[in-house]
């Protein structure tokens, strides 16, 4: 690939002057582009068949607001986040809505509620390791969920979910 001193890259195109077209991709199909060219992403399979699509994760683990292990915690939720990603997996990472809180304050019922909603729509729910009451009824809704969400609690059994385990 070559640059034309612009800081644009332009490869077998550079010849003929033209930039070639590109289409705009949805959220989805970015998601899944950006998926299967990152190291262990989305799981290959024949050419002549479909590629399977991701596995939806829900992140279960402590928050502990307002205490010295708040930070701590959403580090290390962040760090799991990336790692479903790197397995091929697409996160959900209710942590996050600290943020929004912080901004837009709720109780904590209310985020609760939200979050519970994610959870549905995702296929298995990985439950960090450590106390906490919330995660710990977010597997309870996992459990009862109708079809049962599958929980899981190692990384193993993890990444065998996301490559292809039911």
């Amino acid at each position: 690939m070559e640059h034309d001193g612009q800081g644009i890259s332009r490869g077998r195109y550079l010849d003929k002057d033209v930039k070639p077209k590109r289409k705009k991709l949805g959220p989805e199909k970015w998601l899944d582009k950006h998926l299967a060219s990152e190291p262990g992403g989305v799981p290959t399979v024949d050419d002549n068949k479909r590629i399977p699509p991701p596995k939806y994760i829900y992140i279960a683990g402590p928050l502990n607001v307002d205490s010295d292990d708040e930070k701590v915690n959403v580090q290390n939720a962040i760090i799991l986040a990336q790692t479903i990603i790197e397995m091929g997996g697409v996160p959900y990472l209710p942590h996050l809505t600290l943020f929004w809180d912080k901004q837009f304050k709720h109780p904590h019922e209310y985020w609760m509620k939200l979050d519970i909603q994610w959870l549905l729509k995702c296929d298995a729910v990985y439950r960090m390791y450590g106390n906490s009451d919330s995660a710990d009824e977010e597997v309870q809704a996992a459990i009862t969920a109708e079809p049962r969400i599958p929980v899981l609690f190692t990384y193993p059994a993890l990444l065998d979910f996301i490559r292809g385990g039911d």
